[in-house]
């Protein structure tokens, strides 16, 4: 994958097993950029940051400095720079293809993830996230699918508006900042609950009978309790 960094563009690779497989900056290299291959190469990815942080000078250390957020980003951190502004995470480290760039692309090719690996060659050199590609599709493909005429995100908006109406319906007093919509494979709508004095089972109930109504449409409820 190629990263840039403030003037350096660094091409970082990773092999199946995580290691840094190469380490190169365009047009220009130095004594202090062959120590740092030297460091890292071969190296397990944790390893390989942990050695070069030890090992920074103290001073003449922008190039080191750089190099090291190269390697973060190959490692998946969230870093953020001026051309990734919504701190995508990276789906293919090999390719340096992120999490947006992989949704536009599938939109492009009608969300087919084998035409997706074709154009982008993504999951064809290390292969070590085809299972997250997969992952991924299969999330941005049932969003995409029609669901009795409406999309996935037309049925988030309808779901989402109709929540409000619950607390005149029920005797739950319900916080619905507290409620959040997770997904949805209808008739079972999923939603994690942040409120640890509600009562999940029956709220469970409650909230089915309610959206039932409002949707007109057979509904399950699952509550997932995350405090």
């Amino acid at each position: 994958m190629k990263v840039k960094v403030e003037d350096h563009c660094f091409e970082v690779v990773l092999d199946s097993k995580n290691c840094v497989y190469k380490l190169q900056i365009e047009n220009k290299t130095t004594d202090d950029f062959n120590l740092i291959k030297n460091i890292v190469l071969d190296k397990p990815i944790n390893s390989a940051i942990n050695d070069l942080v030890r090992e920074i000078p103290t001073k003449g250390y922008s190039t080191w400095l750089k190099a090291l957020q190269a390697l973060k980003v190959a490692r998946g951190e969230k870093v953020l720079y001026s051309y990734n502004p919504k701190r995508d995470e990276i789906i293919c480290r090999c390719q340096g293809v992120s999490a947006t760039e992989m949704k536009k692309e599938m939109q492009r090719v009608g969300f087919s993830l084998k035409q997706f690996m074709q154009s982008s060659s993504c999951g064809l050199v290390c292969q070590s996230c085809r299972s997250d590609l997969q992952q991924f599709a299969g999330l941005l493909e049932r969003k995409n699918r029609l669901i009795q005429g409406k999309s996935y995100k037309e049925w988030t908006e309808i779901i989402i508006q109709a929540l409000p109406g619950f607390n005149d319906f029920s005797d739950l007093q319900l916080d619905i900042t507290k409620l959040q919509l997770r997904d949805i494979h209808l008739p079972q709508l999923y939603f994690d609950l942040l409120a640890a004095d509600m009562a999940t089972k029956e709220l469970e109930i409650k909230l089915t009978n309610y959206l039932a109504r409002e949707l007109q449409m057979p509904i399950e409820v699952r509550l997932t309790a995350l405090f």
